[in-house]
């Protein structure tokens, strides 16, 4: 199986061709190729001389892995995974499998305009293996990686890890409580790794959005000091606590 993206005019395409070895399920291919389910791009599959290819309109999308970094609070992060794990507890009712969702970062999309979050329900038999146990390394992998700090996901994070069964719903209200929260904490020494002075502007609902001014400076001090970055310095571990 490999994949590759199409450009048709102002539309573009994730496509995935097939290897000889893994073999369509026609009846999932059947109820969802060219209909709208939510939390899943649509699906286009075409056959020729043998070849299976799957085609995702992933027009105005980005992958999640690309948009990790430009999260703009803490809340947006909270807010993407509560939406993929309400995709996937939908998908449960449909009686379609979803192990058959690809369960990677690299393979959820985005739009950044309203936060809509799609998955790539690929009807191939049994390639990806246990769905829920890729779900949750997926979450784990984002929520280790991301820019911001709060003891809620720190819990959150050993809940993923430790419970020998994820209860999905348990997640939801952990993250809602952080969607919930006053404050937003920012890692400024992920922010300024590259000396370039960071601005905080708030946005409403709780959001912050955070804009790299372009202004060289000598340290992180000199951010501080410059007043580029508004809130209260918590002790010494780097973090800034904006106010909502």
């Amino acid at each position: 199986m490999f994949s590759d993206y199409e450009m048709m005019g102002n539309q573009k395409y994730l496509r995935i061709i097939a290897s000889d070895n893994e073999h369509r399920n026609q009846s999932d291919s059947d109820m969802i190729s060219n209909k709208e389910m939510q939390g899943f791009l649509r699906l286009n599959f075409t056959s020729s001389n043998g070849v299976d290819v799957y085609k995702y309109d992933v027009t105005d999308y980005d992958r999640l892995d690309e948009c990790l970094r430009d999260f703009y609070s803490i809340e947006e992060m909270a807010e993407v995974i509560i939406k993929m794990i309400k995709a996937v507890q939908k998908l449960e009712g449909s009686g379609l499998s979803k192990d058959r969702i690809i369960m990677s970062k690299y393979s959820v999309y985005v739009r950044k305009a309203d936060m809509d979050v799609r998955f790539i329900y690929l009807p191939v038999e049994n390639i990806f293996g246990d769905a829920d146990y890729l779900f949750r390394m997926m979450m784990i992998d984002i929520l280790e990686n991301n820019p911001f700090s709060d003891a809620r996901l720190d819990k959150l994070i050993c809940y993923l890890k430790q419970s020998r069964v994820v209860d999905y719903s348990v997640i939801v209200k952990m993250l809602e409580a952080v969607m919930n929260t006053g404050s937003a904490y920012v890692d400024i020494s992920v922010i300024t790794s590259d000396e370039t002075v960071v601005e905080i502007v708030q946005k409403k609902e709780r959001r912050f959005r955070l804009f790299k001014v372009g202004r060289k400076v000598k340290s992180q001090r000199r951010t501080r000091s410059d007043k580029k970055i508004t809130g209260t310095r918590i002790g010494d571990m780097g973090f800034i606590k904006i106010p909502a």
